[in-house]
């Protein structure tokens, strides 16, 4: 709905549904929709508290054991396969502190790189 945000690409564990809807044809009705943007905000707060829980929990692990939780919860059949930019970002780390680690854990037998 922000035409200043960048777009992302999300990746999905379990199966689910997707609505989309034209942006251009129904943004200016849903940004008047009172009730929609409720629901928004209830969601976006949620997501937020949800994800400052889970920061404040993973502060007290190193970021190689949550990165190879990370990598558990991501990987498809066996195959872990994400873009490093977004793990660095999402584990709040930097790019080469996060391939300092897969390399530790590609020395030490945990990765198989393919």
């Amino acid at each position: 709905m922000d035409a200043q945000s960048e777009p992302f690409s999300v990746q999905v564990i379990d199966e689910c549904y997707c609505l989309a809807l034209p942006v251009p044809k129904y943004q200016t009705e849903l940004l008047a929709d009172p009730t929609f943007l409720r629901n928004v905000c209830i969601y976006l707060s949620h997501k937020n508290a949800r994800n400052i829980k889970t920061a404040s929990r993973n502060q007290g692990f190193t970021l190689s054991q949550q990165l190879a939780a990370f990598i558990l919860l991501t990987a498809h059949n066996g195959y872990y396969n994400e873009k490093h930019t977004q793990v660095a970002e999402y584990l709040g780390v930097s790019y080469r502190h996060l391939l300092y680690v897969i390399a530790e854990f590609v020395k030490v037998g945990y990765l198989q790189k393919d």
